[in-house]
């Protein structure tokens, strides 16, 4: 059986691949490796090792793009080459008003906030943030899926994580309880049940102005239909990058 998430994180990543608490065996660059000669991290600067660099040999660039409200369309905000297997970008230190959106209740983003019950306390509710994307670019200027950070730990659990641009700094603690709906499909892919489960997400969020990184994790019980949450903020140092054709790999919920 496989199962389809109704939710508005699920459905907001429908055109991207996001493993959420997966179990992988990934063999390759550590962002700790002290053979590479490269810049210190930080989070304005990002110097990611791609794995399996070979699948990308036809990428010159790489582009953060950001959505201009007044214009209606994403715009270029920093770039970098691609070189060895990889790529260096500075992102820029401060973004203007009209790329940035609401923390809360900003029409189903997946790093915004729903709701605000008395389970989540949130330090500055009038925060305004902007997602990080990271599109490759071809010789010939195409562009084309992204890159994806992810936090890997020791067991090979990886957890997806993001660059999120806050316009002043940000706690949030707390949790919030929810219902969502699953579809059970059979072979023909046709949904043969409805179940409705009981989800959890938990909060444990500090950003300063400017850039910070933070992740997702997720597990589900198939036995009591438990879905839980947790969005936490990680240091860049833990982060690998994998671009669109190798998230295959990393399993849904695993």
């Amino acid at each position: 059986m496989k199962l389809l998430f109704k939710n508005h994180y699920a459905e907001m990543q429908k055109v991207k691949v996001v493993a959420l608490c997966v179990v992988c065996v990934l063999i390759g660059f550590s962002c700790k490796n002290k053979n590479e000669d490269k810049p210190p991290l930080s989070n304005e600067h990002i110097y990611a090792k791609v794995e399996n660099p070979s699948n990308y040999s036809n990428v010159v660039e790489v582009k953060l793009m950001g959505f201009d409200r007044n214009l209606g369309k994403n715009v270029d905000l920093a770039h970098g080459d691609w070189k060895n297997g990889g790529f260096a970008i500075d992102l820029p230190k401060t973004l203007t008003p009209d790329y940035l959106y609401a923390l809360i209740n900003s029409g189903g983003l997946p790093t915004t906030i729903t709701g605000t019950p008395s389970t989540l306390n949130i330090s500055n509710k009038n925060a305004k943030i902007m997602n990080a994307e990271f599109w490759r670019v071809d010789k010939d200027g195409n562009m084309f899926s992204h890159f994806y950070p992810f936090k890997i730990d020791k067991d090979g659990n990886a957890k997806s994580a993001f660059y999120t641009y806050v316009d002043s700094d940000v706690t949030i603690s707390g949790y919030i309880e929810g219902v969502v709906v699953i579809a059970e499909f059979d072979e023909d892919k046709n949904a043969d049940f409805l179940y409705q489960w009981e989800k959890t997400t938990t909060y444990s969020i500090q950003w300063k102005k400017g850039w910070n990184v933070w992740c997702l994790s997720g597990s589900l019980s198939k036995t009591d239909r438990q879905i839980t949450e947790q969005w936490t903020t990680v240091p860049v140092s833990e982060l690998k990058w994998y671009g669109g054709e190798d998230l295959w790999k990393l399993e849904f919920y695993q």
